[in-house]
């Protein structure tokens, strides 16, 4: 992963070029299976996930990190948690359970969540770094 033209710092600029540069990345990425052995299953970015990975990992540059990397966390990442979605979650995603997993992602851990929909379909949800 380059990590060379990646902004740091916390202005809402450096957010901003950091939110197109999830957006292009994973866009790349979009509608592919991404394996997930923790879960025993394959993972999908999809558009409306895009969106809501670039709202919070842009945040930081951690985080930023911990999106561009999203393949490799998901393969090395552990089980933590099931949870019922919040309301949003299963307004906007129609999931029916949320999966927190935890991954590592230079010197920092990683909390990934992913989402299940009744159809047996897990949507990547959204991931940061914890700082």
């Amino acid at each position: 992963m380059k990590t060379t033209n990646i902004p740091q710092g916390n202005s809402p600029t450096v957010i901003n070029a950091r939110r197109a540069i999830i957006e292009m990345e994973l866009s790349k990425l979009k509608g592919k299976d991404l394996k997930c052995p923790c879960l025993g299953v394959t993972v999908r970015i999809i558009g409306n996930s895009i969106s809501e990975i670039q709202k919070w990992s842009a945040l930081s540059y951690q985080s930023t990190l911990a999106a561009l990397d999203i393949k490799h966390q998901l393969k090395i990442a552990v089980f933590k948690a099931k949870s019922e979605p919040t309301p949003q979650q299963k307004k906007r995603f129609k999931f029916v359970v949320m999966y927190e997993l935890k991954g590592f992602c230079n010197g920092k851990n990683t909390k990934i969540m992913v989402g299940a929909k009744q159809t047996g379909n897990h949507i990547q949800y959204c991931i940061t770094a914890n700082e």
